[in-house]
């Protein structure tokens, strides 16, 4: 695990303090935004569009890739002030093009790679990572003029090359380009992340078995050492602490669900701690923590059997590996759908203003 983020440790998916500070910073955020308006509609609104934000996949990159540096080569021949704006709206319609095509063609892969991006932007990505134009555009882009690493310095030269009563009008210009061009990747990115009010349960599907482990000590040590293995254990932890203090405060406190609802926040947040009841999902994530915690005892228990003479049969490992696995990924899939479902049940009390059904207004 290292403090923060570059290109290359993104790359690698090496876990960031900073971008797990931030994913929490983000979901604080989201939960004071739902209760300052008193809806949660902007969690609902992020949540849904969520799924269609994580399809990437390597075809989908290597496709987006290959049209935008296209489309920069068309639109570097367009008069200078198209080509100012040219570069960020090209980069989302080409984003959206590639993803969408790719989603069609290879269905499967692209929503097998939906855990794995999710990981990538909450563990992964921090503010020390540049914005990507489009995916992995900033390592293997050509254009160094639409990286942000090369960006501050060409705006800059720009700003001092121009006449001293065009200087406002560039800067005001170059700003205007960095919005197009880098704010809607930032968004993205911090959207995603405060989306994890509801699609942390992700993290229990990250280590998923394939039909068969090539190497049983391998899979064993990234379960039992990896530092996303630990992010996973402490998660199921936190889970199982929270349900044992609700479970004690509900049968020590005749109270306490009244108590949680007389606040803003505990108003907001009683859909997800459900202070009255103890609903199936919250079981089934109690469940899955259990299970994860067993996964990471039972791996370091065979880790140390490896080479001794009572090691334990490498079938019987993959078999167990691979149940836990399914059983995780069954529950974890059930608890999300159950965390959507109520956030959008709640949203939909939110009082939207009339749009009205006339065409004209002197209809």
């Amino acid at each position: 695990m290292r403090l923060v983020s570059n290109p290359t440790s993104v790359d690698s998916r090496e876990i960031s303090v900073l971008a797990v500070c931030e994913t929490i910073l983000a979901v604080l955020a989201s939960i004071l935004i739902a209760v300052h308006l008193d809806t949660t509609i902007w969690i609902a609104v992020s949540a849904s569009v969520a799924p269609f934000l994580l399809l990437r996949t390597k075809k989908s990159t290597e496709l987006g890739l290959r049209l935008f540096e296209r489309f920069t080569a068309w639109s570097d021949k367009r008069p200078a002030g198209i080509n100012l704006v040219l570069p960020g709206i090209g980069a989302v319609c080409i984003r959206v093009f590639a993803t969408v095509r790719c989603a069609i063609w290879h269905p499967i892969e692209t929503l097998r790679a939906i855990p794995e991006n999710w990981a990538r932007i909450a563990l992964c990505v921090d503010t020390f990572h540049p914005p990507e134009i489009v995916p992995a555009y900033h390592l293997q882009g050509s254009d160094t003029e639409l990286k942000v690493t090369g960006l501050p310095v060409d705006a800059w030269q720009q700003v001092r090359s121009a006449s001293f009563g065009l200087k406002p009008a560039v800067a005001i210009l170059g700003a205007l380009f960095c919005i197009i061009l880098f704010g809607p990747p930032l968004l993205y990115r911090w959207s995603l992340k405060a989306t994890s009010l509801v699609y942390s349960p992700l993290l229990w599907v990250l280590f998923v078995a394939s039909r068969k482990i090539p190497d049983v000590q391998i899979a064993l040590d990234r379960i039992r050492r990896s530092d996303l293995s630990r992010i996973i254990t402490a998660y199921s932890v936190i889970i199982l602490a929270a349900l044992a203090s609700k479970l004690a405060m509900m049968v020590i406190w005749d109270g306490f669900a009244d108590w949680w609802a007389q606040t803003p926040l505990g108003n907001i947040l009683a859909i997800y701690v459900a202070p009255a009841e103890v609903p199936l999902w919250q079981v089934a994530a109690a469940i899955n923590a259990i299970v994860a915690i067993s996964l990471f005892v039972f791996a370091g228990a065979a880790l140390m059997r490896f080479g001794a003479p009572d090691e334990w049969p490498h079938k019987r490992i993959e078999v167990v590996v691979r149940s836990l696995v399914v059983v995780r990924s069954s529950l974890t899939l059930y608890t999300i759908a159950c965390t959507l479902y109520i956030t959008l049940e709640a949203a939909k009390e939110w009082d939207l203003p009339a749009l009205g059904m006339k065409l004209f207004p002197w209809q």
